[in-house]
């Protein structure tokens, strides 16, 4: 279905409609690197290398929800994609993409990071518990 549809000030709407109209218009990942990317800017402005990587890291935020289960998961994989556009900018000098390959490679590390720490401590088990054959 449609959105929430904005009254205007005047009609006597009250604050908590334009609340839930704003909140609807920015639960989206999109909406949300967006206002990730301004807030950035305006914080990191003078230093264009962190506003980026900080801008990078809320790329991050528009994997598929299978892929990052948890918070401690986005919030990793975005440091790990903020680390990646750094070392991205020095290499891809004005080409495009960079963000979202950023981004990409961030969620790529952690889960690879993950799966390698889930076979060591099952190996860890294994030996542990005499699972030996």
């Amino acid at each position: 279905g449609a959105g929430p549809v904005l009254a205007s000030p005047r009609s006597g709407s009250s604050a908590a409609t334009w609340r839930h109209a704003l909140a609807s218009r920015l639960s989206t990942p999109v909406a949300s690197a967006s206002v990730v990317g301004l807030g950035a800017a305006a914080l990191f402005g003078a230093d264009a290398a962190l506003a980026s990587s900080a801008f990078a890291g809320s790329f991050v935020a528009m994997s598929a929800p299978g892929k990052l289960q948890s918070t401690r998961s986005l919030v990793g994989a975005a440091a790990l994609a903020g680390l990646a556009q750094v070392a991205l900018s020095a290499v891809c000098v004005g080409a495009g993409g960079k963000l979202g390959a950023a981004a990409a490679v961030g969620v790529l590390l952690l889960r690879s990071l993950r799966a390698a720490s889930a076979v060591v401590l099952f190996s860890r088990a294994s030996r542990a518990g005499g699972g030996g054959s």
